[in-house]
């Protein structure tokens, strides 16, 4: 490495301050440079927009971009002055509802040794924002808890890793981040916690807790060997025993940590073509066995490894009313990161995307899965039944909101990455009109189940909500790619 080139420097981060595109390689080289000058004196504000302009930009980025950001926020947050303003920007976030993607800002807390950073993690899990928020500060908290000698700390993390498990209103890859969180903690009592956990229908926790796994050995080991069979059969004489680690671990290893880095590193290899069809194969009959953590467990690998051509049964698991909502909402991710070179077939999944969350923006209830339909809270027991008699708002549980919430989340987010904002301004403009012509309470019609209206949270709201983070994407940080079908803000037309 030779002397610091403190020109060039100054060059990136004042493009990097403004409103200049910045490549992965731009961040890459910004980020070493100022990690190899511990004493270098930015201001909290400068601080703060290189980080919030870093991590928008690695929402929206793909393969080698989103990995070359991720390295250089990992450098940026080991800056000795950098912890103050990650905190800060952590705690903002997991409070915000209408951010999009908690994640990547919370596992900066990894990066830093600043003293708030356990809890910031702490108030997240003690009232979250929403499942994606609390799912993010269960993944944070699982690494604060691996270095952490504070009893109290990891006491309380213990406590409310546990009660999310049992909570059977809460997702099942918020409940699964629970049981790794508690497998991290290494309780004198898991074996004892283990069994009670069989006993109460959740083995996936158990196995989680005292091996590190979520499905079962005997699936994952023929998972791994369609995988390497597939490779075999692709013209290879071996497997690299480096390569085979890391498909075992992207495919076994119950924590999103470690999981998420090994998939990204297959999401650069040139076996990734084989990797993902052999994935997308596995979805496909973990679809059609209604088996719904296999389904969500590949869905988890092919974030980072989607393949256009792979994207049927995806594309079907985020359209249909019956799909779970968090699975339509990882099912949108995967397709959203698959990008699309075949116009034609981009237009016709568009459209399907697009038609769907109308659905679920003109009618809610009837466009979720049977799961999230007719959960009342307590409060609406007494004034509305399961058949939907009652008068008045009809208050329904914070989960079907989430819910709501969720899927189109991951509706509009293959919009989004596929630059449909056409598409995006268009479901825009439609929730301002459902909103607007809302009537002022619940409605019963017999013919069509239950419509409804939420106070603050109706499907209007949280869709407009999102259609409005897209919308207002800097054009500087909107998403570039093969697949790229429009750029245009809405003012400009597409």
């Amino acid at each position: 490495m030779g002397p610091l080139d403190l020109r060039g420097t100054v060059t990136l981060l004042e493009r990097a301050l403004s409103s200049d595109r910045m490549s992965g390689l731009d961040w890459y080289r910004l980020s070493g440079d100022l990690g190899r000058t511990p004493t270098a004196v930015l201001l909290n504000r400068d601080w703060r927009a290189l980080f919030e302009r870093c991590l928008l930009e690695m929402a929206v980025s793909l393969d080698l971009e989103y990995a070359l950001r991720e390295e250089a926020l990992a450098r940026l947050a080991g800056h000795p002055q950098s912890g103050p303003v990650i905190a800060a920007i952590a705690q903002e976030a997991l409070s915000d509802p209408t951010v999009q993607v908690y994640n990547d800002t919370t596992s900066l807390l990894m990066y830093c040794d600043h003293p708030d950073a356990g809890d910031v993690l702490l108030d997240a899990l003690k009232a979250p924002t929403n499942n994606d928020a609390l799912r993010a500060a269960l993944i944070g908290m699982t690494s604060v808890v691996r270095s952490s000698t504070d009893r109290d700390v990891t006491g309380t993390a213990a406590q409310l890793a546990l009660s999310y498990l049992r909570d059977e209103e809460r997702p099942l890859r918020v409940r699964r981040q629970a049981a790794n969180l508690l497998r991290a903690l290494d309780l004198p009592g898991k074996h004892r916690l283990a069994v009670g956990l069989h006993a109460h229908d959740l083995r996936y926790a158990a196995t989680i807790l005292l091996e590190g796994r979520a499905l079962e050995r005997r699936r994952l080991q023929a998972m791994a060997a369609g995988i390497r069979e597939a490779l075999l059969g692709a013209g290879g004489s071996h497997v690299d025993p480096v390569l085979d680690r890391m498909i075992r671990t992207a495919l076994e290893d119950s924590d999103d940590a470690a999981r998420g880095a090994a998939s990204r590193v297959l999401m650069l290899v040139p076996q990734r073509p084989v990797i993902a069809t052999e994935l997308a194969r596995e979805l496909a009959a973990s679809r059609q066995g209604s088996d719904w953590l296999g389904v969500q467990e590949c869905l988890e690998v092919l974030v980072s490894m989607a393949r256009a051509d792979d994207m049927e049964t995806t594309l079907e698991l985020l359209v249909e009313p019956g799909t779970p909502p968090e699975v339509a909402m990882l099912a949108g991710i995967v397709l959203g990161n698959a990008q699309e070179d075949d116009a034609a077939r981009a237009r016709a999944r568009h459209q399907r995307v697009y038609e769907r969350a109308l659905a679920v923006i003109n009618d809610p209830m009837g466009g979720l899965s049977p799961t999230s339909t007719f959960a009342l809270s307590p409060l609406a027991a007494s004034t509305w039944d399961a058949n939907g008699a009652g008068t008045g708002p009809m208050p329904v549980r914070g989960r079907c909101a989430e819910d709501v919430r969720q899927v189109l989340r991951g509706l509009v987010y293959v919009l989004g990455m596929h630059g449909r904002v056409d598409l995006i301004d268009q479901l825009a403009a439609h929730t301002r009109h459902v909103r607007d012509r809302a009537p002022a309470s619940g409605s019963r019609d017999r013919s069509t189940a239950v419509t409804f209206t939420l106070p603050v949270e109706s499907a209007a709201h949280v869709a407009e909500g999102i259609c409005r983070w897209w919308l207002e994407l800097p054009g500087h940080v909107q998403p570039l790619g093969p697949g790229t079908i429009a750029l245009a803000g809405p003012s400009q037309g597409t």
